[in-house]
């Protein structure tokens, strides 16, 4: 789950999640903190037992192994709306799986989840490094000290579920289930055959 998803759970009118606001607003700043601290722990622990020549050699320039940075090819702006697109499909999918009307359908939601992430980090690693999520940026940017044009990697994915998930909700939004007399009406006017005559 990433740093946006909680408000993407707070503003998905037809969720099955059953989570009072003021308890998902608790969560969200440990959770937040959790993914932050753990992006910088994780990081670490990596960097500390992977040898030092791999990570940057003596005469190495650029950015640090694993550090999100856009293809030098692209502008910002550029790297940011790609960003912002590859967000926004992985915030379209958890709106769908958290969609009330989906609360039946949850038996591939973790090959979805992987499958669709694997999917947009291929596509956006050539561009933007592909990061969906500012803790998995952040760590890396500060043990390797290259924060050049980090910011992308704030804008674009917490911008995604402010403009994707009030448009899901307008265009996806829950119609009228219809009265149960029409159903057993339409039910009746085309039964279903029994014999094979």
């Amino acid at each position: 789950m990433q740093i946006h998803a909680f408000y993407t759970i707070r503003t998905t009118r037809q969720t099955s999640l059953d989570i009072q606001p003021e308890r998902l607003q608790r969560l969200a700043v440990f959770y937040v903190a959790g993914q932050l601290l753990g992006g910088f722990i994780g990081f670490g622990v990596l960097k500390l037992i992977t040898p030092k020549h791999i990570w940057r050699p003596e005469d190495a320039t650029g950015p640090g192994v694993c550090t999100t940075v856009p293809h030098p090819d692209l502008s910002p702006f550029t790297a940011v709306t790609v960003e912002f697109i590859i967000t926004s499909v992985l915030i379209f999918l958890c709106c769908g799986v958290w969609d009330s009307r989906n609360a039946k359908h949850h038996d591939s939601v973790p090959l979805r989840f992987g499958l669709t992430i694997t999917g947009l980090a291929l596509a956006g690693a050539r561009f933007s490094g592909g990061s969906m999520n500012p803790a998995r940026s952040l760590g890396p940017a500060i043990w390797n000290g290259d924060f050049e044009h980090h910011w992308i990697y704030w804008v674009g994915p917490l911008l995604a579920p402010l403009v994707v998930t009030p448009f899901y909700r307008i265009v996806f939004q829950q119609r009228e289930a219809e009265p149960e007399e029409t159903t057993e009406k339409r039910t009746e006017e085309f039964p279903l055959r029994t014999n094979n005559v």
